[in-house]
């Protein structure tokens, strides 16, 4: 999922540097010619159905991308798409979890 702001930032970059002819190495045009480009709505889309749709209504906790829940992170099909799928296994470990959690409320009480 992309952040809204990300989205259209990265999309307002794109289009200056085609506007400005700005000499880019063929490896960054390659990745700005095949990254799956969203519009900021697009890039929104899933944070507004998480805070306002009743689709969701007591579901918290789960990771989600172009609105839908994601799955969690299969390494065979790294490389396949411009961008990462899946959800990393250690952002679904309880344990570390409860670990972050712990350390941030410390920090937060200093």
């Amino acid at each position: 999922m992309a952040h809204p702001q990300l989205a259209e930032l990265l999309a307002a970059h794109r289009q200056l540097t085609h506007q400005e002819g700005a000499a880019m190495t063929p490896e960054i045009q390659a990745i700005f010619d095949n990254y799956p480009w969203r519009t900021p709505q697009q890039g929104a889309a899933t944070s507004v159905l998480l805070a306002a749709s009743p689709l969701v209504d007591g579901i918290g906790g789960r990771y989600f991308a172009n609105c839908v829940e994601a799955l969690p992170h299969d390494p065979a099909t790294d490389g396949q798409s411009a961008e990462a799928t899946g959800v990393a296994a250690h952002a679904l470990d309880p344990e570390a979890a409860a670990r972050l959690w712990e350390v941030s409320t410390r920090m937060l009480a200093d």
